[in-house]
């Protein structure tokens, strides 16, 4: 069950943050989601869920996470990540800047 759970959650920053998969995100992430990015926004929904993961395609093109390490215990999985990418257009109110950003999340 942990390594199902480590691959899904493999899979959740691949397809859906990575490559941009809006289909994997149905298939990986529960409808009644109840998420709280890294950035600071919170969503309770798959729409909502998705409307962020497009507010941050949209300003950063080129994010990307990077997994440093999962942790599970059972059917709970931890992920440190570090993220990067160029905020080319607005995000939650920051101007675009051109600038390269990378930030350490769990």
């Amino acid at each position: 069950m942990e390594s199902d759970n480590r691959d899904a959650v493999r899979r959740f920053y691949e397809l859906v943050w990575n490559r941009w998969d809006r289909g994997a995100a149905a298939d990986i992430v529960a409808a009644d989601i109840r998420f709280r990015g890294s950035l600071g926004t919170h969503a309770d929904s798959i729409a909502g869920f998705l409307r962020y993961v497009d507010a941050v395609r949209t300003a950063i093109p080129d994010f990307h996470n990077q997994i440093d390490e999962l942790i599970a215990a059972g059917d709970t999985v931890v992920a440190r990540l570090t993220c990067s990418g160029t905020l080319q257009g607005s995000l939650f109110g920051v101007p675009g800047s051109g600038q390269r950003i990378t930030y350490a999340a769990i």
